[in-house]
């Protein structure tokens, strides 16, 4: 939920952030900006108006025409004082039923305007943005100015000491991390002749997860030193789970050596840990479309990609790994890398798809540059699966590397046709077609202006 009083500047940031399309979206603002100049350019004409009937009422010596002027001219005051006031102790209130949704899921969008004085509002106007990642199901919605935003126009008329709700169902189209607004709220008079506006800010943010797909076959390479084939690896200890004091023993790391056990007993202690029961994971997206910058960037490949890595890490989180993520993609919210590092907390599936929801398509480094970067958010023995619409051959040198650390790993190929490259150590499957998702249609028409 999101309260706002009253005023507050439309988001700079995000309107510079949107991409328009210079085309129709000038068109769009041109004819706004002629509706608002006649629409206030009518209001001062009458203003002129009177004043002139009254000149030639007092030069005509003409009593009924100063008196018609005079009666016109207070109701022309009383409508712009009226106007003027109208916003006045005017409260908006935007509430969304649900701030994290999946792509086909509706929650509820509720406008309330409470109206604390005794002055009525006889009409009130609310311009709300509506992302396109959302769907406004009943609601008109109009083209905006912006090319990632429609308009939702809602009409109401406030008495004193009123409170209006309208609510409408909004539907998630597209993954996205998104705000509703800024709006703005218009007012007048009666006779519509004046009006004042106030500018509404953008709501929290709503987060819409990335499609998920079942992965009913899907097996994950396997590096748990378990079953009764013989393993090369064995069970290392997790420093995270301590189980005692043991006398020091000559190869000992002296890390371990417990300072104040060995200064009370005066003799070397370490200490001792239990040996892991955790299996971990970690997601390698490569956001990358194209193996040359200059070539820009494909959103179906992108969006594949992304989709696996949601359908991956809630595949892994079932299977009770804990699961992080390592991307190059930029986020949206901030800036930095994507750097995800396996947990146990509950919450950990919410972030990771938080965190794809996140990816733009702008890659600053390779993802190879960000795994050598952040070596803490890959621990020892994690199953290692690495999605990509590119699968460049260096991407695959660091797959080897992190195989010979002793990283079970695998590589997801999501692009068009065949990898160009391959490993003769690390598996690479081509599982485009898996992951391909149709984003969904509009149901409902935007009107033009």
């Amino acid at each position: 939920m999101n309260k706002e009083i009253r005023t507050g500047l439309a988001t700079k940031a995000a309107i510079d952030s949107a991409r328009v399309d210079r085309g129709w979206a000038s068109q769009i603002q041109m004819s706004a900006n002629r509706r608002d100049l006649l629409a206030e350019a009518m209001g001062e004409l009458w203003i002129i108006l009177l004043v002139a009937v009254l000149i030639v009422g007092i030069v005509s010596g003409q009593p009924w025409i100063i008196a018609i002027t005079m009666m016109t001219g207070v109701i022309a005051i009383g409508a712009r004082v009226w106007a003027r006031l109208a916003l006045e102790d005017v409260y908006f209130t935007r509430t969304v039923g649900r701030r994290y949704l999946f792509p086909g899921e509706t929650t509820e969008l509720t406008l309330m305007v409470e109206n604390k004085k005794p002055l009525p509002i006889p009409w009130l106007r609310v311009r709300d943005e509506i992302p396109i990642e959302l769907e406004a199901l009943n609601a008109k919605t109009t083209r905006t100015e912006r090319a990632d935003s429609v308009r939702l126009e809602d009409s109401l008329s406030v008495a004193w000491y009123e409170r209006v709700r309208h609510r409408f169902e909004v539907r998630a189209v597209k993954r996205g991390y998104i705000r509703i607004g800024p709006g703005q709220m218009e007012a007048g008079d009666l006779f519509g002749l004046f009006k004042s506006r106030l500018d509404l800010r953008a709501s929290e943010p709503i987060i819409i997860y990335p499609n998920v797909v079942p992965l009913d076959d899907f097996n994950f390479p396997s590096g748990r030193p378990m079953g009764d084939a013989p393993s090369r690896r064995r069970l290392y200890e997790d420093t995270n789970r301590p189980s005692g004091l043991r006398e020091y023993v000559a190869g000992d790391p002296i890390r371990r050596i417990d300072w104040k056990t060995t200064a009370r007993v005066r003799v070397p202690h370490v200490r001792t840990y239990d040996h892991t029961v955790d299996q971990y994971m970690v997601v390698l997206l490569d956001a990358a479309t194209s193996s040359k910058a200059w070539e820009g960037f494909n959103s179906v490949r992108l969006e594949r990609a992304i989709t696996a890595a949601a359908s991956i890490v809630t595949k892994g989180d079932e299977f009770g790994y804990r699961v992080g993520l390592v991307s190059n993609g930029v986020p949206l919210a901030g800036a930095g890398q994507m750097v995800v590092k396996p947990g146990a907390d509950p919450k950990q599936l919410p972030v990771l798809l938080e965190s794809l929801a996140m990816v733009r398509p702008f890659v600053v480094k390779s993802l190879p540059e960000v795994i050598a970067q952040s070596p803490e958010a890959i621990p020892f023995g994690s199953t290692i699966v690495a999605i990509s619409p590119v699968m460049s051959e260096s991407l695959l040198i660091e797959l080897e590397r992190l195989k010979r650390d002793g990283h079970p790993a695998v590589a997801i190929y999501v692009g068009d046709g065949e990898p160009e490259f391959t490993s003769a150590t690390v598996e690479v499957r081509s599982e485009a077609a898996r992951f391909e998702v149709e984003e969904l249609e509009r149901t409902v028409p935007v009107d033009g202006v």
